[in-house]
C-alpha cells in the first residue's frame, strides 16, 4: 500500500465518521492545513499523527488500512483469495459494514422524503445501500461458518481428556 492510498483512506475514513477536516485537526491540536496537506500533497503523514488521527476516527476498516500501510500485511481481500479463518472473515465484515454505514445518512435523509421528491439519484444510492446491506450479510455468513469450521478443527485437535474436556491436572 502507498502513500497515496493511505491519503485517500484517510480521507474516506474523516467523510465516513461525520467529521470536518477542521475536527479532526482541533482534536489532534493541529491547523486544518495540516490535515488537507496531508491529504493533498507529496509531504509525509507523521507517524504518531497517522496514529492519533486513526485512534480519533476509530474507524475499523480504517485501521486495518493502516496496519497494511505500516507493517505490509495484506489484511483486506481485494477480491483475490484470502486465508480462510475467522480473524480474516471478521477483517471482511468490518470492512462491508463499513461501507454500509457510510451510505446511512444519506439513506436515512431519502427515506424520510415524501415520494413525490424521490429523485433516480436517490434510487441509485438507496440501491447501493441495499447491495452494501447483501454484501455485509453474505460477509457475516462467511464469517459465522468460518468460526463454526474452526471450532470442529479444534474439537478433533484436543486429545480426548485433555484441556478441553476439562481434566487437565487430574490423575
Amino acid at each position: 500500500m502507498s502513500i497515496d492510498e493511505i491519503r485517500k483512506d484517510l480521507k474516506d475514513a474523516i467523510t465516513r465518521s461525520g467529521y470536518s477536516q477542521s475536527q479532526v485537526a482541533a482534536e489532534m491540536h493541529l491547523s486544518k492545513s495540516n490535515i488537507t496537506n496531508w491529504l493533498t500533497s507529496n509531504r509525509d503523514i507523521p507517524l504518531n499523527r497517522l496514529l492519533g488521527v486513526m485512534n480519533y476516527l476509530d474507524d475499523n476498516l480504517f485501521r486495518y488500512q493502516v496496519a497494511e500501510y505500516l507493517c505490509g500485511l495484506k489484511l483486506l481481500s481485494t477480491g483475490k483469495l484470502s486465508v480462510d479463518i475467522p480473524q480474516t472473515r471478521y477483517i471482511e465484515t468490518c470492512k462491508e459494514e463499513s461501507e454500509r454505514l457510510a451510505l446511512q445518512n444519506k439513506v436515512n435523509l431519502i427515506f424520510n422524503k415524501p415520494s413525490q421528491l424521490i429523485t433516480s439519484k436517490d434510487i441509485e444510492v438507496v440501491k447501493d445501500y441495499l447491495q452494501q446491506l447483501s454484501e455485509e450479510t453474505d460477509s457475516q455468513t462467511s464469517m459465522e461458518v468460518s468460526i463454526n469450521n474452526l471450532i470442529q478443527q479444534w474439537a478433533m485437535d484436543r486429545p480426548q481428556g485433555g484441556v478441553a474436556y476439562g481434566s487437565y491436572g487430574q490423575s
